[in-house]
């Protein structure tokens, strides 16, 4: 089992954006997602080693804590507070930051991403905004 984790607030896989060049279009990924994903494929290294990418098949689960709202009832802030989390139902997805994890380990970690049998994402607020990923080996399939 390899994980790590990036302090700080996660940002989401965006879509593609468009342009045109010379009369062409031409799809671009937005550079904040770019500069996150470049984050966490640093520390995706940094926890695999120098170790060539795992062939094996691995689950991937992905938790996003971000910061609560103030919009929060003063009782969740409080659970919060002491090491509660509290489940985050609005935008951005879950899966937008799973796609973001899944990109940072292809090839860093595991050869392709397409050896994910299994990949759980979850969003929360805590008090500690960071993104926690952890990639699993296994026999199962």
């Amino acid at each position: 089992m390899i994980r790590f984790e990036v302090a700080g607030i996660a940002v989401p896989q965006a879509r593609a954006k468009a342009t045109t060049i010379g009369g062409h279009a031409r799809l671009y990924t937005p550079k904040k997602s770019n500069d996150y994903r470049s984050l966490l494929r640093l520390a995706a290294q940094q926890a695999w080693g120098n170790k060539p990418p795992s062939e094996a098949c691995a689950e991937l689960a992905v938790t996003v804590v971000l910061p609560p709202p103030s919009s929060l009832k003063k009782a969740q802030k409080q659970a919060i507070a002491s090491g509660e989390r509290i489940p985050k139902t609005t935008r951005p997805d879950a899966d937008n930051y799973l796609k973001q994890a899944s990109d940072a380990v292809n090839g860093v970690i595991v050869k392709d991403d397409s050896q994910f049998w299994r990949v759980t994402s979850r969003k929360v607020f805590g008090d500690r905004p960071h993104i926690e990923v952890v990639v699993t080996f296994t026999d199962e399939a």
